[in-house]
């Protein structure tokens, strides 16, 4: 990493982007929660492994206004369930809570930036862990220079020991400049270790909007987005690099667009990707990148202009070794003018998805859109929007994503007349199968995992000749069950299940396929 770059100067390559009719995504079942009026439903997404979060920052709790709730969903063979609702005991009105949410394994963070406890509007953000069977509180963090308005908790990001919560209002350089807060976890507690803030900021850069930080080459790289700070041009927007050398955080980078103009809002989301392969591609906190050659970073910046307006854009900077200087411009070709292409990035398989909320489609307005792209050659693939959401909902307003699964929300939505309950819908990158459908299978087969080694999910295929009880059960090397993946009647014909180990430690695992009088072993190897 070069240390202390403190401009962009790169030479960049500008792809105006049109869209195909290739699939890319598949739409799963999944449960849907009550719905509440102005909860905004979805606000804020997360997913790791079988897990996926859905928040409702806004939803009132017994006559208490915008206190907030978040929702678990959990992956099964039949699409997504909800398993548990969660709001802290003190939570209060007007908290927000869940105004933001990440996930990594078995933690999971969620931002309520108006929490008043040191302050009106101060903010916090709590921690919760997986355990045995339920998620559980086990953390409230709060600013070591805790202060009204600081709105600690407007964005969280988590991965592997490591927390970092943004504060946009926070005073970092100047007052109100902004902060973002890096937590890190020994034994059981989260301990904050040191502040981040932009070294010539200025009051009201927005700086900690938006955050995204990944492991990479045994070490971890913070982004820290502030989309109102002064760069090429006045209030054209800044993301800032950090990195950990000898024990401390330091700011490496300042990324900004040399032709940037006021109010094209760079830095409004991040999203780092790691992995040049659909196994490898994976979100930023649930990988573990092994070198910065692999290592790419999105930023979103919805306020640029084009021919056609202010459209927005998307900046993809790929191999990072070469310190953030190669970098192309994403423009999606059907976008017009105010649709806000950029409000949020993820890749699943190998494909980039970007969002722009305000798309109108089928002369509906602000209906919102999801545009698709391969990562490897930024090439366009398809759009989607369900027909039937309606207008001023906002879809894709958040998206996350594991390599297999993506949830997208429209916290906007208008559900059962009930208006802002909003919504979120779950994506799969592997087809569903017709198992009704006649297959001819001459024979029983499991087949060896993919990929193989893998981190932190991998894909375990089998075919069955006759219908029949399947059971497909995972091993530890001592023998012990680890999880049963499959226990059910199943037709005749090919099928797969995705093994998610995020939970699991290293080493060698065994699976199992028991149908009818078949039997098969197989082994794979857990890397992490």
């Amino acid at each position: 990493m070069k240390n202390l770059i403190t401009t962009f100067f790169g030479i960049y390559l500008l792809f105006v982007l049109s869209t195909s009719n290739t699939a890319a995504q598949t739409l799963v079942p999944s449960e849907a929660v009550a719905p509440t009026e102005h909860a905004l439903h979805g606000y804020a997404t997360a997913i790791s492994g079988d897990w996926a979060i859905a928040t409702s920052p806004q939803k009132d709790v017994n006559g208490a206004m915008n206190v907030g709730g978040a929702t678990f969903y959990r992956k099964t063979n039949s699409g997504w369930i909800i398993a548990q609702e969660v709001l802290p005991d003190d939570a209060t009105a007007l908290s927000n809570f869940g105004i933001s949410a990440s996930m990594d394994g078995n933690t999971a963070v969620f931002g309520a930036m108006l929490n008043s406890e040191s302050g009106l509007f101060s903010g916090a953000a709590y921690v919760y862990t997986y355990q045995d069977t339920a998620w559980v509180q086990t953390a409230k963090l709060i600013a070591s220079d805790a202060e009204a308005g600081h709105r600690f908790g407007h964005a969280v990001t988590v991965s592997g020991n490591t927390i970092v919560v943004g504060a946009y209002q926070a005073n970092g350089n100047e007052p109100k400049s902004g902060a973002a807060y890096v937590f890190e976890q020994s034994s059981s507690d989260w301990t904050q270790s040191t502040k981040l803030f932009a070294e010539k900021g200025e009051a009201n850069d927005f700086f900690g909007y938006s955050l995204d930080l990944i492991e990479v080459e045994q070490s971890t790289m913070i982004a820290v987005g502030a989309y109102n700070a002064t760069a090429a041009e006045d209030r054209s927007g800044s993301v800032f690099i950090y990195a950990k050398e000898n024990g401390s955080w330091k700011q490496t980078t300042e990324i900004f667009d040399l032709a940037g103009s006021s109010a094209d809002l760079f830095g409004y989301s991040i999203y780092f990707g790691c992995g040049t392969t659909p196994e490898e591609q994976t979100s930023a906190s649930h990988a573990e990148c092994t070198e910065l050659s692999n290592t790419r970073l999105f930023i979103g910046a919805p306020g640029t202009n084009n021919s056609k307006g202010q459209t927005g854009s998307v900046y993809h900077f790929s191999d990072l070794s070469l310190g953030f200087q190669n970098m192309q411009i994403l423009e999606e070709q059907s976008s017009a003018n105010k649709d806000h292409f950029g409000t949020d990035i993820t890749i699943m398989n190998n494909k980039l998805f970007v969002s722009a909320t305000r798309t109108n489609t089928s002369q509906i307005s602000h209906r919102g859109n999801v545009y698709s792209y391969s990562v490897a050659d930024v090439n366009p693939l398809n759009s989607f929007s369900d027909e039937n959401h309606p207008e001023y909902g906002y879809f894709g307003t958040s998206i996350s994503s594991t390599s297999t699964d993506m949830i997208v929300s429209a916290p906007y939505e208008t559900v059962d007349g009930k208006e802002n309950a909003g919504s979120v819908y779950f994506y799969s990158s592997i087809p569903v199968s017709n198992e009704d459908e006649p297959v001819e299978i001459t024979d029983y087969k499991l087949e060896q995992n993919y990929p193989n080694p893998f981190n932190p999910s991998t894909t375990i295929k089998f075919q069955v000749r006759e219908a029949g009880n399947v059971r497909l059960i995972v091993y530890n090397v001592l023998g012990q069950v680890v999880t049963t993946l499959v226990d059910e009647l199943k037709n005749a014909g090919s099928h797969q299940v995705v093994f998610d180990a995020s939970r699991l430690g290293s080493g060698m695992y065994f699976y199992r396929l028991e149908v009818n009088d078949f039997i098969s072993y197989k082994k794979m190897l857990l890397v992490k």
